[in-house]
């Protein structure tokens, strides 16, 4: 039982240390790539079309410190990616423990096993990305640029739903230790 607990104390003061390093690093590359906004790269990276590529593209390069900060955010996104991924993984791992539900704890494991996935489509995504501002009109470096996005942003919507689960059954085995305490006296 100790060692469940010190594991548990572990798991949170890492999910702590990487909630407050992905919020700086989030923080730090919003100040970096300004005036580039967050929707400007998300909606460049699902562009699926050659159009929509090209006119994200074209509208940067007619702006060129924005196009620099186009792909400085490519690099940025390299180091994001792997605090991310690893931030989610310790996420998954602590909120499956915490929920008190057995098969919770276990498909943790699955979803951080899904994270890494996420990361190395992330990675991929990337590089086709680089491809599509060096080239916008590569119709295969768009599209798997998409379909690694799509694979990408897919486990991460899991991966908060499971979240989000993880977080109701905490909540739930608070509230029934409280009605156990309270009905006990």
């Amino acid at each position: 039982m100790e060692g469940h607990r010190i594991h548990t104390i572990r798991l949170r003061n890492l999910f702590l240390i990487m909630l407050i390093v992905n919020v700086c690093y989030i923080a730090w590359m919003k100040f970096q790539l300004a005036p580039l906004s967050t929707g400007e790269v998300l909606s460049f990276e699902i562009s699926r079309t050659v159009d929509r590529a090209t006119s994200w593209v074209n509208s940067w390069k007619a702006d060129p410190p924005k196009f620099e900060k186009a792909v400085s955010s490519l690099y940025y996104d390299y180091v994001f990616i792997i605090l991310y991924a690893t931030g989610l993984i310790v996420s998954v791992l602590h909120f499956g423990r915490l929920s008190g539900q057995d098969l919770l704890i276990r498909c943790s494991k699955f979803i951080s096993t899904l994270l890494v996935i996420a990361a190395i489509c992330d990675l991929m995504e990337n590089l086709f990305l680089t491809t599509v501002l060096q080239d916008p009109q590569h119709a295969f470096a768009v599209r798997m640029a998409y379909n690694f996005a799509a694979a990408k942003f897919s486990i991460l919507i899991l991966t908060m739903l499971f979240l989000g689960i993880c977080i109701i059954f905490y909540f739930l085995k608070r509230f029934e230790k409280k009605l156990v305490m309270g009905s006990s006296h």
